[in-house]
């Protein structure tokens, strides 16, 4: 048993050998997260194993190199991010018609790019639609 410097409280399952975050065994992601649009766009059909941090869930362990943190609400909100929490990254939705952020920018950068708002430059990053092609297109 340990506690985390993240707020967690982590345990060993000893029958199974399995970790515990606040008890709880990771899990996968809900319905209400894997049939959200913004998620079908850019994590397709994958599904992650997630651990439950607050009112987010957390991949356990990084894909490509990073983690992702998707929120619980009513309105999805996904966060890239490398182990150390440096380079967090927020998946914006720029298809949506609601988006006044994206109303200027052109249909083929909508379209045909994800976007990623880096709140520490205060930047749009421009990449590939697929969570990951992490080749930067575009820089707003």
């Amino acid at each position: 048993e340990a506690n985390g410097g993240d707020g967690c409280f982590y345990s060993i399952n000893l029958l199974t050998g399995e970790i515990l975050v606040d008890g709880l065994p990771p899990s996968r992601l809900p319905l209400s997260i894997l049939n959200n649009p913004l998620y079908k766009r850019t994590f397709g059909d994958r599904n992650f194993e997630v651990i439950g941090k607050g009112s987010f869930l957390e991949t356990r362990s990084s894909v490509f190199g990073r983690f992702y943190r998707f929120s619980k609400g009513s309105i999805l909100r996904i966060y890239e991010f490398k182990e150390d929490n440096s380079e967090m990254l927020e998946l914006l939705d720029g298809t949506s018609d609601g988006n006044t952020w994206a109303k200027d920018i052109p249909i083929r950068l909508k379209s045909m790019h994800s976007h990623w708002l880096y709140r520490d430059g205060n930047i749009i990053v421009l990449r590939g639609i697929a969570f990951n092609d992490r080749n930067i297109s575009f820089v707003i």
